[in-house]
């Protein structure tokens, strides 16, 4: 199935937000929004697939790509919306991709229900959402972004989706470990309760010479 864009809440609704947030009880000013002078950053080559910057994490199809981003715009935008943004913490950055992923995956039952067969579940995972939260803090940085303030707001997401992403592996690490050690102490236990068989006297007795 291939990706349908959603309207995202890009980055100068992003900074129009915070900017208009912050200014709303301040006198007008004469220079237009920081918004309108920047150059475009969804137009960053950090942002584009298929061209010869490659990340860790990084999703294999362009789909994939544009899902795992409209995704981060998506969890941003949320997480300003129902905030304080500053107060999340990196299980929020979970929870929010578990709850995009799920929809994606009604929706691909739904049409396949409706007929389309070739309607087809992808799951975007933390380290696709991370690779395109390195990129975008890159895409802010080279059009010039990092001056506003949605270049905090993007490095704080940066750093809580990588921090999801370490103690993900750091669960799953701890789960490999658990079933290793079970499975090692049932093979320990199954040993031990194997049947010992008892020393066969030599032929003679005791006293019988070798």
């Amino acid at each position: 199935m291939r990706f349908r864009a959603l309207p995202a809440f890009g980055p100068r609704h992003l900074v129009a937000k915070l900017y208009h947030r912050k200014m709303r009880e301040r006198e007008p000013i004469s220079r237009p929004p920081v918004d309108e002078y920047l150059a475009d950053y969804e137009q960053s080559r950090f942002l584009q697939f298929g061209n010869e910057i490659q990340l860790p994490g990084d999703p294999e199809t362009g789909d994939d790509f544009a899902r795992a981003q409209h995704y981060l715009e998506a969890i941003t935008a949320h997480c300003i919306e129902f905030g304080p943004w500053w107060e999340k913490q990196p299980q929020d950055m979970a929870d929010e991709l578990a709850y995009h992923n799920a929809w994606h995956r009604y929706e691909v039952e739904q049409e396949r229900k409706a007929g389309e067969q070739k309607a087809e579940y992808r799951e975007v995972n933390l380290h696709h959402l991370c690779a395109l939260s390195k990129r975008r803090v890159l895409a802010f940085e080279e059009t010039g972004w990092a001056v506003t303030q949605a270049y905090r707001v993007v490095n704080l997401f940066d750093r809580l989706i990588e921090q999801a992403v370490l103690e993900q592996e750091a669960l799953e690490q701890m789960l490999v470990s658990t079933t290793q050690n079970g499975e090692a102490a049932s093979i320990f236990q199954a040993v031990r309760t194997l049947p010992t068989a008892s020393p066969t006297m030599p032929e003679g007795g005791e006293n019988s010479e070798i």
